[in-house]
């Protein structure tokens, strides 16, 4: 089996490597420690399982994968990650992902997850599959999504694109204060006080326009 890693931390990427061969396992890995590295490899060779750091470097994987899907590559996908709350984990499968493994697991998991995602399944982390399955009975379980208006995800859209408040309202066809009260919104609905504190954790919450 052939398997691409991204991950910007060479000791992980060592690490994986070498549990991988302790188990007598023959897969062939190539590493790539930036976005750059690791597209250059897809479009110039194949490989049946990619292994992608969450957050690689200064990119986010939810991002990079809409790229990878454009590619129409027939590779398996397995995020791995230090972040283990609900939200992140919900976007990441849902941005395209077949797994979700948790840093802090024995590497014996990651081994499950290519077997699984190989397979045509699905692998969660059983330590974050116990979390998402206990959030289910929580008091916040419940609780009421976030709904964009089509204008909103549009304003958003800019603003992950880093436009200034004259270049949407050029875009967009509308006055600055029109963008400036759509930005207000925005940031009273993500419960945030600034614009890259916006970006982030819209794109945590799955709202992904890049």
């Amino acid at each position: 089996m052939k398997l691409l890693i991204g991950d910007d931390h060479e000791l992980i990427s060592a690490g994986i490597i070498a549990h991988f061969a302790s188990n007598g396992r023959t897969d062939e890995v190539k590493t790539a420690k930036n976005k750059t590295e690791l597209i250059q490899y897809l479009e110039n060779e194949t490989f049946d399982v990619l292994i992608l750091d969450v957050q690689f470097g200064k990119d986010d994987a939810r991002v990079i994968i809409k790229e990878i899907k454009e590619m129409d590559l027939n590779m398996k996908r397995i995020a791995l990650s230090s972040y283990e709350d609900e939200v992140t984990v919900k976007s990441v499968l849902a941005a395209g992902f077949q797994s979700y493994v948790s840093k802090r697991a024995p590497l014996e998991e990651l081994i499950e997850a290519v077997e699984s995602v190989s397979k045509g399944e699905q692998y969660i982390s059983k330590d974050l599959e116990k979390k998402l399955f206990a959030s289910l009975f929580s008091k916040d379980a419940f609780s009421e999504e976030i709904r964009l208006t089509k204008r909103e995800k549009e304003v958003l859209a800019q603003i992950q694109a880093g436009l200034s408040t004259k270049q949407m309202a050029g875009k967009l066809f509308v006055s600055e204060k029109t963008v400036e009260t759509y930005r207000s919104n925005l940031l009273l609905k993500f419960q945030v006080k600034n614009v890259a504190s916006l970006v982030r954790e819209s794109i945590l919450k799955g709202f992904i326009f890049q």
